[in-house]
């Protein structure tokens, strides 16, 4: 899973990705914290959000949580900065389970 936040913050702007790297490496977040950093992704644009799109297109594990997995889907889909928040939101609540 932090592979596919690396992904995702690879291709964001600058002081998006930093946010998400730092929450990345945090284990101890809360649901607060995790919409801290998602909420930024409300403000991306199209051509920026399917930049990212492209980059998980080829994203695929059936041993990741069926939320997420549905989440990927629904980015594929509609590849919207609310997709994406999804995403990272499981992305980052998956992390800060284990």
């Amino acid at each position: 899973m932090k592979t596919l936040l690396q992904i995702v913050a690879g291709h964001l702007p600058p002081t998006v990705a930093a946010r998400v790297r730092v929450a990345a490496a945090d284990p101890r977040l809360d649901g607060t914290q995790i919409e801290d950093v998602v909420a930024p992704l409300a403000q991306l644009s199209e051509g920026q959000v399917r930049e990212v799109w492209q980059a998980l297109a080829d994203q695929s594990d059936e041993s990741l949580p069926q939320q997420l997995q549905d989440d990927l889907v629904a980015l594929h889909k509609d590849p919207s900065p609310v997709a994406l928040m999804a995403v990272v939101r499981d992305l980052l609540t998956a992390i800060a389970a284990r």
